[in-house]
């Protein structure tokens, strides 16, 4: 009989199963989508009885259990979500950052913002009422706010402009199939050994919750349909 521990530090890794298209980004056979380090997971079964009858009385005849799902419980919110739930992947994407700022004129009128503002996105100071205050100009270049009361505290909204690392479109998602390989250590009978499991068609089935309550972002867990009901584990 072997007894088995586990060290939760599983390595997941998802390819796609055929060449396809996922988030305008192509990915060649066996090709890696995502990724999830330090990861949990878990096996789900369905049952397929098969009944015979036996007079007037319906009896199990013998039990037969599938591999149905595989749920995946990554740590902390990564990229390799997004994979699974944006539409479209843009890179080095020139976004516009919202700012709302306190700013403190000097005995001349005149203040600096934090960032350089942009002219292409509207500009809005408030004085302590939080009614809107006009009469002043804008440098561009420098981001100086000249034009307003001495030495006096305001609010002020506007947009910076900046380079997207990363950017991805939450929208209607439509996903190929995967395949999912396991990689990690156990404990059997106290003897450390590694593990490797292979899926070789899966399908995701739940709709992500991005979590943004608590320090660290989380995520729902992500959860696969296994195709045919096949998978291996092996212990090495």
């Amino acid at each position: 009989m072997y007894q088995f521990e586990t060290a939760g530090n599983a390595r997941i890794i998802i390819r796609a199963t055929t060449a396809t298209n996922l988030l305008g980004v192509s990915y060649a056979e066996n090709d890696v989508v995502a990724v999830f380090d330090n990861a949990y997971f878990d096996l789900g079964f369905t049952n397929n009885n098969k009944p015979i009858n036996q007079s007037s009385v319906t009896l199990l005849h013998y039990n037969v259990m599938n591999i149905d799902r595989i749920v995946i419980e990554p740590k902390s919110l990564s990229y390799s979500h997004f994979n699974f739930i944006g539409t479209n992947k843009i890179t080095d994407e020139t976004i516009y950052v919202p700012l709302k700022e306190s700013i403190t004129t000097n005995n001349t009128g005149t203040t600096f913002s934090t960032r350089t503002p942009t002219n292409l996105k509207p500009i809005f100071i408030k004085d302590s009422n939080l009614v809107n205050v006009t009469g002043y100009t804008v440098d561009y270049s420098t981001g100086q706010i000249s034009g307003l009361s001495n030495s006096t505290i305001y609010t002020i909204f506007y947009y910076y402009q900046d380079v997207g690392l990363i950017s991805y479109e939450l929208d209607k998602v439509e996903t190929p199939y995967f395949k999912i390989e396991i990689t990690g250590e156990n404990n059997v009978n106290g003897i450390s050994r590694h593990i490797l499991m292979d899926i070789p068609k899966a399908s995701i089935t739940i709709q992500p919750i991005l979590s943004f309550t608590q320090d660290n972002l989380a995520t729902t867990n992500l959860e696969f349909k296994i195709i045919g009901g096949k998978a291996k584990v092996v212990y090495y």
